[in-house]
């Protein structure tokens, strides 16, 4: 009997550790949030109507690939992160009832893929821009919206490929009399298919951000004698952090 007493005592305790992590989990998201994206807003629409941007449709793609990070941003908030707390079972509810939970997972999953993706676009635009810009300035129109489109196409394929038929919000028990929901995959697909696609396409993410540093290094440095450059270092930074976070949520 002590035995038992003490495993229960232990799983509240647990569950107790996890409800404080999620909420200070969602605490942070929703602070980044609200830090960021009003100031990313801000300047969006300064692109989109000052006169040198307006037209430029390197930088239209920019703001496509931030209204989709936006969308992803609001997708894993209400589909992923808020699942842990019983006021929003109504919510998890309908859409079990509705058949709606596995629309919701595959939405999330093509978000999450056109996110990237676009950002791959974006990286290659500013490669073009370096290395072929006559190119870049002649087709630009085309350009832009065949990246659009290639992307979106690559996502869905991705996303297909790792649907997950069986998806729903299961009940979980939160302790206190209290219940939640849990993300469940149910009979999901191939882990390693779903970790080799992310992964590819992290990597190329990767490869042609780095890759666009080391030109813009190249060709700073046959127009200008200066030492080293923020712009380059943000640029690798951004690249190798990028694929970390990536990594580190497939391993998560």
């Amino acid at each position: 009997l002590l035995t038992i007493i003490r495993i229960i005592k232990l799983d509240q305790d647990y569950l107790a550790v996890l409800r404080r992590f999620d909420v200070i989990n969602l605490i942070i998201i929703i602070i980044l949030g609200f830090v960021t994206f009003p100031l990313a807003s801000y300047v969006y629409y300064k692109l989109l109507t000052i006169a040198p941007f307006k037209n430029n449709y390197t930088f239209l793609l920019i703001v496509v690939s931030g209204v989709v990070e936006f969308l992803n941003y609001l997708a894993n908030l209400f589909f992923i992160q808020c699942t842990s707390y019983s006021a929003f079972n109504a919510f998890y509810d309908f859409l079990n009832d509705s058949g709606l939970s596995r629309f919701a997972m595959s939405s999330l999953l093509a978000l999450s893929f056109l996110q990237i993706m676009l950002s791959l676009s974006v990286a290659i635009n500013r490669l073009l821009f370096i290395c072929k810009r006559t190119l870049l300035q002649l087709h630009a129109r085309l350009i832009f919206y065949s990246s659009i489109v290639i992307s979106i196409i690559i996502a869905l394929i991705c996303a297909a490929l790792i649907h997950e038929p069986h998806f729903s919000y299961v009940s979980a028990y939160q302790g206190a009399g209290a219940y939640a929901h849990s993300p469940s995959s149910g009979q999901a697909p191939s882990t390693f298919l779903s970790t080799a696609l992310i992964l590819g396409v992290c990597t190329s993410l990767f490869l042609v951000t780095l890759f666009l540093a080391v030109s813009v290094c190249t060709y700073r440095r046959k127009i200008s004698h200066g030492g080293r450059h923020n712009v380059e270092s943000g640029l690798i930074v951004v690249a190798v952090s990028n694929f970390v976070n990536y990594v580190l949520l497939i391993s998560a």
